[in-house]
């Protein structure tokens, strides 16, 4: 007999890491203070330390900057930040979407729209 097995392509970590920490993880590696980033970025300290600590989206724009100065393509910060907003979205709204017994497809799709 043989055994077989399903791997499931929905899976949704329990947790998410906000871009901002790999962006301070980044800087620190680099020894690159705050007030150097911003202003390489041209953009306020306190921009930079509300991303940083999680209080704010790395936008568009912001991940064009950072894909200049860090050679970190601007995709990558934007794929984070995506992947970020769906984790915690999922999270915020699991227990809805448990209630209203949606297909994993229906769900997925949902949860993508209000990301």
């Amino acid at each position: 007999m043989k055994n077989t097995f399903k791997i499931s392509t929905n899976v949704v970590p329990a947790t998410a890491t906000h871009p901002g920490v790999i962006l301070h993880d980044e800087m620190k590696e680099r020894k690159l203070t705050q007030k150097q980033m911003s202003d390489s970025l041209k953009v306020s300290q306190p921009l930079l330390s509300e991303i940083i600590n999680q209080k704010r989206r790395i936008s568009i724009e912001m991940s064009l900057k950072l894909e200049e100065i860090l050679d970190i393509p601007a995709e990558v910060w934007l794929n984070l930040q995506k992947r970020y907003d769906y984790v915690t979205t999922y999270h915020r709204n699991q227990k809805l979407l448990e209630k209203l017994h949606l297909s994993q497809q229906r769900r997925k799709s949902l949860l993508e729209a209000l990301v």
